[in-house]
């Protein structure tokens, strides 16, 4: 009789051939929450801030996101997603913004988008003040891993598996704060900029430092971190 070998798959292949499955089932459409669902879900966690977001998130309804700004309004959280809210006048998203200042007052990331809402007005001088107060301070926070876990247990709610619902929520959750912070750290180059052309070298050097103060804080940010290697790797598998 002459031996067979057969060809059997390490787990790393096994979690890899799992993932390019789960990337291809996902990775066109993110599925939506029914409003049965979402309600379920509510039922079982309470309509508290942080599961109204994850549901609305998860089921596209501005109306849970509009109910959580009614009730939150002094949430950070809350006030991280009404900024980004798709059609916030720009009246709507000042009011929002100095919320999110006032309702999370070390976290530096507030600060920064308040800075670059002012540059899109012009005023510069309160853009800059805005950078001062977030120098100094040390806390950077835009809730990332919070939102995930959240969109995950709202997806295991709704009876889709652990790997399903990781495999969702991180891919698919939205990271509205990563190009403003982008959009701002150009601003600060073009600032600096202007500085030299007008003679100021030490405000154009005090502008550049920002810059790559910002650079620093971003790249270092546990959120960057998570969703780097997760999001990197996932993609990779397919």
């Amino acid at each position: 009789m002459q031996a067979t070998a057969q060809a059997t798959a390490t787990p790393a292949e096994d979690l890899q051939l799992t993932n390019a499955n789960l990337y291809a089932r996902f990775k066109d459409k993110r599925p939506n929450l029914t409003a049965a669902q979402v309600e379920a879900y509510l039922k079982a966690n309470g309509r508290k801030a942080s599961s109204l977001l994850a549901a609305y998130r998860t089921s596209g309804d501005p109306a849970l996101l509009q109910e959580a700004m009614q009730q939150y309004p002094n949430d950070p959280q809350v006030a991280f997603e009404a900024v980004f809210k798709k059609d916030a006048s720009p009246e709507d998203q000042r009011q929002w913004l100095d919320a999110f200042k006032q309702s999370a007052p070390d976290n530096a990331l507030a600060n920064y988008l308040s800075a670059l809402n002012y540059f899109k007005a012009g005023q510069t001088d309160q853009a800059v003040q805005e950078l001062t107060a977030a120098a100094g301070k040390s806390q950077y926070q835009d809730y990332t891993q919070n939102r995930v876990q959240d969109d995950v247990d709202a997806y295991l709610s709704a009876g889709y598996s652990a790997a399903e619902a990781k495999s969702i929520a991180l891919p698919w959750l939205m990271v509205p704060q990563f190009s403003p912070v982008k959009q701002l750290g150009q601003q600060m180059v073009d600032l600096a900029n202007a500085y030299t052309q007008s003679g100021d070298p030490a405000s154009a050097q005090a502008s550049l430092q920002i810059a790559a103060n910002l650079g620093q804080r971003l790249g270092g940010s546990p959120d960057v971190c998570l969703l780097t290697p997760l999001v990197g790797g996932f993609l990779s598998a397919a």
